[in-house]
């Protein structure tokens, strides 16, 4: 169970593959219901952090079809497979993938108007040091949406002390307005914020 549990923090090799292929399949749900807390405009600028196989990218980059999406991720392996999946927004300049770090962002103070975490936090090196991160990066007004479907959660009172515990940590970051949304039927939690 360690073994699977880091490929799902760090996928590598042909095991992290696999792990990026079974989260795509499995999680659309999900990414849908997290990419539509962020109420995005075809001219938004997102930047999602841990993407994964990429299905948020690639539903983000639908609906901010005049802007930019940009997402950083630890793990090369998914960094491959999410560039294949928005291989043709890549190429049009609409989508930017990067391996790198939730604590050390590759990208400009107030690059952002809107920024995106699903299942991810958990696997950051330092959450609080990540979450600040994101605050840095979001402009003057801008929303940062976190999604957790925790693992092993059994029933909406366990998925609720979730997130709260990840409202603490949004609102210890500097983010205010923060409030968490229940969502699919009580397995999801997300906690939205605004710089």
């Amino acid at each position: 169970m360690e073994m699977l549990d880091s490929q799902f923090g760090h996928p590598s090799g042909f095991i992290g593959w696999l792990t990026g292929q079974a989260m795509a399949l499995e999680h659309p749900e999900l990414a849908g219901w997290a990419t539509s807390l962020l109420e995005l405009w075809p001219d938004d600028r997102v930047l999602e952090v841990g993407f994964g196989p990429g299905t948020a990218i690639q539903l983000m980059s639908q609906l901010a079809y005049r802007g930019f999406v940009a997402g950083v991720d630890l793990s090369a392996v998914m960094v491959r497979q999410a560039s294949a999946r928005n291989a043709a927004a890549i190429r049009q300049g609409r989508v930017e993938l990067r391996e790198g770090s939730a604590t050390a962002l590759p990208y400009g103070d107030a690059r952002f108007g809107k920024a995106l975490a699903i299942n991810s936090v958990d696997h950051w090196s330092s959450p609080a040091g990540g979450l600040k991160e994101l605050w840095r990066v979001l402009q003057p007004g801008g929303l940062a949406c976190i999604v957790d479907r925790p693992h092993g959660a059994k029933g909406e009172e366990a998925v609720a002390r979730a997130g709260e515990e990840m409202l603490g940590l949004v609102r210890s970051a500097g983010f205010a307005g923060v409030r968490t949304v229940a969502g699919l039927k009580g397995t999801a939690v997300g906690v939205l914020g605004t710089k």
